[in-house]
């Protein structure tokens, strides 16, 4: 059987702020992405936000954390995966979402620079072994 391709891309803003939990000892953020469709024209103009809920895990999830904010517009790519799980009465449960592999960060405006932290593009530079 030939293999499936499982990849999901968005544009949107995030619904909140970063917060980072542990899991086995690595840190996981969960948080929604408000993505806009519109479609019509003139007074038919309509529009409808989904709310995309994303996982991301590792190092990507304190990049977010440190340098993304509620409001910040992101790309997102990464996988679609269904968890299933019982709670304490029995009942199962299941949640859609995208498990983040990939994320740029579209705000055009950097923050640091009014507020006199080091900017993105410094920090990255300062990590780099060379």
């Amino acid at each position: 059987m030939a293999r499936g391709i499982n990849v999901c891309t968005f544009i949107g803003n995030l619904g909140a702020d970063i917060e980072l939990k542990s899991v086995n000892s690595t840190v996981v953020a969960n948080v929604s992405l408000a993505v806009n469709e519109v479609w019509g024209t003139g007074d038919d103009r309509q529009q409808k936000v989904e709310w995309v809920p994303l996982v991301v895990w590792g190092r990507l999830a304190e990049v977010m954390e440190k340098y993304c904010q509620k409001g910040s517009k992101i790309h997102v790519s990464g996988r679609l995966q269904t968890r299933q799980w019982d709670d304490a009465e029995g009942t199962t449960h299941y949640k859609t979402e995208i498990v983040v592999r990939e994320m740029l960060m579209l705000d055009s405006a950097d923050p640091a620079a009014d507020s006199g932290q080091p900017s993105l593009q410094q920090d990255v530079q300062e990590d780099l072994p060379f």
